[in-house]
């Protein structure tokens, strides 16, 4: 037990001050456990960081589960994840209790800020992540077909054919990446796995169908949330046109309240899959804020930890498989389109009015390029100067 507290303590401290995104959340991790913990080698720290990246879901937060099991075994995981999730989840759900209460003159100055920091943000990670995936003509073409697509047909069930095509695309022409053969155990034994995917898969197939059924607002909730933890790929920022297509489009929180939770989830630490807390806060369904926060972050995070439990068992297998590196080429790609798809609508067709309004996008985009300022800054900062100037 004081073991687990010890480990919750440590991860609660770097929740508190993991500024900065899922790149920054994995040097943070890799200084505190891999160099001066030392309760891993470098090598399979990179390991876990390889496999997280393979995986659906928030990367960050996974390695963090990773490191956790690997100190503490699944409690630790689960331990873990908490410490390092409590703080930005507690910190927005009291954001949307003040968005929701806080009805005055200054809120809408105040939203019209935190959606031009959005934009700035967005546009910054759209463009370090195709720099990033997109290092071939192959790759390029990809993400434009994908954020061309996207834009015409904005559905969740196109972003699964756009990730399969891809995918196909790549394996049939695309070079594989570069291989890692390091080694990483956790521990994690083969009924576990099997039962892990099992779980997995039947509440992938059976909470659709469960949820439009009874149409309990609660279940339908739980669905969606789960449903996008268990299928987005590419990390925090490409939740936000999944967590679009569902939370809005069925008028379960309003484009305001999602774009200015957005750009608040910015200005925390944490990792951003998070912002199912805030949204969960601000829904326009009639329900508890507190207990519909908690539900869809607990929903969202779920997956992960049934992934870690099968993929990290199965890695093995196909790890080293060419046309398994291949096709993460086209993957890659893909969701960086659909970031690209998600900051022209709904992002810029909403915050974007005034020429200003571009000059200043453009320029908070130059500050986070340049590093002159972190983004949690630029979301304050934008929040308090239009309340004051707007």
């Amino acid at each position: 037990m004081k073991e687990l507290f010890s480990l919750f303590l440590t991860f609660f401290r770097l929740g508190c001050v993991a500024f900065g995104g899922p790149a920054a959340h994995l040097a943070l991790f890799k200084q505190t456990f891999v160099d001066e913990k030392q309760w891993l080698s470098a090598d399979n720290y990179a390991q876990i960081m390889a496999i997280s990246q393979f995986m659906p879901g928030p990367a960050s937060s996974q390695v963090g589960i990773c490191l956790g099991m690997l100190r503490a075994g699944q409690l630790g995981g689960f331990v873990a994840w908490l410490g390092f999730t409590l703080p930005t989840a507690l910190l927005l759900v009291c954001a949307a209790y003040g968005l929701t209460q806080w009805q005055n003159d200054q809120l809408p100055a105040m939203i019209t800020g935190l959606k031009l920091a959005t934009a700035a943000i967005v546009l910054h990670a759209c463009y370090s992540m195709s720099r990033q995936f997109c290092t071939s003509a192959l790759g390029w073409m990809l993400l434009i077909l994908s954020t061309s697509t996207m834009i015409l047909f904005n559905h969740f069930a196109v972003q699964f054919l756009i990730i399969a095509t891809a995918a196909l695309c790549s394996v049939l022409f695309a070079q594989p990446l570069e291989k890692n053969t390091s080694r990483v155990q956790l521990g994690l034994s083969p009924s576990l796995a099997w039962i892990s995917f099992a779980m997995l898969l039947v509440l992938l197939v059976c909470l659709p169908l469960f949820a439009q059924a009874s149409e309990h607002p609660l279940l339908l909730l739980f669905d969606s949330f789960f449903r996008i933890g268990a299928t987005v790929f590419g990390g925090g920022h490409v939740v936000l046109p999944m967590l679009e297509n569902e939370v809005v489009a069925n008028k379960w929180v309003t484009l305001d309240d999602f774009l200015a939770g957005y750009g608040i989830t910015q200005a925390m630490p944490g990792p951003i899959f998070t912002f199912a807390a805030f949204l969960g806060g601000v829904n326009q369904l009639g329900l508890p804020m507190a207990a519909t926060a908690a539900l869809c972050l607990i929903a969202i995070f779920l997956p992960s930890f049934l992934l870690i439990n099968c993929c990290f068992y199965f890695w093995q297998k196909i790890s080293n498989n060419t046309q398994v590196q291949k096709a993460l080429v086209g993957i890659n790609a893909s969701v960086v389109g659909f970031l690209l798809a998600a900051f022209y609508d709904p992002i810029l067709t909403s915050a974007i009015n005034e020429h200003w309004q571009v000059a200043l996008v453009l320029l908070l985009t130059l500050v986070l390029h340049k590093k002159w300022a972190p983004a949690w800054l630029l979301v304050v900062a934008s929040g308090l100067l239009a309340v004051i100037f707007i």
